[in-house]
C-alpha cells in the first residue's frame, strides 16, 4: 500500500507525464491550441451556442493566444539576456540590472 502511495505521489509531482497518460497527448508537439479549440468548439455545440456566439468565443481566444505568444516572446528575450549575462567567464552585473525591470514588470503582466 505505501508504494502505491509513493507511486502516486511521484507521478503528482510530473504533471506532464500524469497528462500525458490521462489523453493529454496536447502537451507535447505544440497541440495545446488545437486541443484547446476543439473542446471549446465540442462544449459550445453541447449547449446550443449559434454560429455568431462560436465566432466571437474563438475571436476572443485567438486575441488570447496571441497575447500569449507575444508574452512566452518577452520572457525568452529575457531569459537569454540573463543567461548571456550568467554564463560569461565573469557575472555581468550591468545586464542583469538592465534586465532587471523587465523582469519585474512581468511579473506585474501576468
Amino acid at each position: 500500500m505505501l508504494l502505491v502511495a509513493a507511486a502516486g505521489l511521484a507521478l503528482a509531482g510530473r504533471p506532464g507525464r500524469v497528462a500525458a497518460r490521462l489523453g493529454g497527448h496536447f502537451m507535447h508537439g505544440g497541440h495545446a491550441r488545437e486541443f484547446i479549440e476543439f473542446r471549446i468548439h465540442r462544449t459550445l455545440k453541447e449547449v446550443g451556442a449559434t454560429q455568431t456566439q462560436e465566432d466571437h468565443i474563438f475571436a476572443i481566444v485567438s486575441d488570447l493566444f496571441a497575447q500569449h505568444a507575444a508574452h512566452n516572446a518577452t520572457r525568452t528575450e529575457i531569459h537569454d539576456k540573463v543567461a548571456a549575462a550568467l554564463n560569461g567567464d565573469t557575472v555581468d552585473r550591468a545586464a542583469l540590472a538592465a534586465a532587471r525591470p523587465q523582469i519585474l514588470s512581468q511579473g506585474n503582466e501576468g
